[in-house]
């Protein structure tokens, strides 16, 4: 993630991974260079601008099984909220849209805040 960041001056990262030990979901394959894919892209563009004018950039990746048994991937930052108009547009910008068809592809639920206080990416992935 660092080296991902520091391409876009934001080397300065802190980095906040919650994992659950007791998740019991084990991906395919395919779904896990799927989830690569998917937090590649949510790290860059948090790096590429939420962070801009960040002087403590702030990113937390938590996974947790819910009561229902799904796995639920929540990637949040401190940056700036990504414009409500982006999130409203069908024509949204390619890395969007990318997750998004991975999402409705493997039968994901993929939902975006944006808040004042940054940006919280939600997956949720059920139980196979």
């Amino acid at each position: 993630m660092r080296i991902v960041c520091s391409k876009y001056k934001t080397s300065k990262i802190e980095v906040d991974f919650n994992l659950e030990n007791n998740i019991d979901y084990k991906p395919s394959f395919n779904q896990a260079k799927q989830l690569g894919i998917i937090l590649n892209e949510i790290i860059t563009n948090s790096c590429k601008y939420a962070f801009k004018d960040n002087d403590q950039p702030q990113l937390n990746v938590d996974t947790f099984s819910n009561a229902n048994g799904e796995l639920n991937l929540i990637i949040k930052d401190n940056g700036d909220p990504i414009d409500s108009a982006v999130l409203q547009r069908k024509d949204k910008t390619f890395g969007l849209n990318m997750i998004e068809l991975i999402c409705n592809r493997l039968n994901w639920l993929f939902k975006i805040e944006g808040l004042k206080s940054g940006n919280t990416f939600t997956i949720t992935i059920p139980k196979i």
